[in-house]
């Protein structure tokens, strides 16, 4: 994963308060092999289901108190990204005494949008540069329909991202 931010913030007293706005490439994936079996119909049948994360971002509100240089802050907002589905099989059997052979790839990109929580810590080193880390999390639930045949993909995207980051103030 790699990618970039910008934001800005106001200090009040010791109080923080930044709007930041980010984009990540990813290239996250993960698959899951499955057989099955068409009820009523003498068909059954293997493949595998791929999924991957291509890209997300997130626009979030930070608040946090500073201590010297040291800056312990929470995040909220949202994230968006892009999820590619792919779903490949075939099937084989007898349907009504008349052998049957299927075989089909289906794929489909969506983008989504949800909500995203975090915390992190800010360490200014010099009065222009800063080093953080910081953790977030979403969970997005979501439904993809594949193709004419309808077959509906269902799964839970649950996101926990740990990442540093290297900031230039200007």
């Amino acid at each position: 994963i790699g990618g970039g931010q910008v934001g800005y913030n106001f200090q009040f007293g010791n109080f923080v308060l930044g709007a930041e706005a980010d984009i990540q490439y990813s290239d996250l994936k993960a698959s899951q092999a499955f057989v099955t079996t068409l009820p009523g119909t003498g068909l059954a049948g293997a493949g595998a289901a791929e999924v991957e994360l291509e890209y997300f971002g997130t626009v979030r509100a930070r608040l946090g108190y500073a201590i010297g240089s040291v800056l312990p802050y929470v995040t909220g907002g949202i994230i968006y990204g892009d999820v590619q589905g792919s779903v490949t099989g075939t099937m084989a059997g007898t349907f009504n005494g008349v052998p049957v052979v299927l075989a089909n790839a289906v794929s489909r990109s969506e983008t989504f949008v949800n909500w995203v929580v975090g915390a992190g810590v800010e360490f200014a080193f010099t009065p222009n540069l800063s080093l953080k880390g910081e953790y977030l999390y979403s969970q997005v639930d979501d439904e993809v329909g594949f193709g004419d045949l309808e077959v509906i993909g269902r799964g839970d995207l649950e996101l926990h991202i740990v990442r540093a980051g290297l900031n230039f103030r200007f």
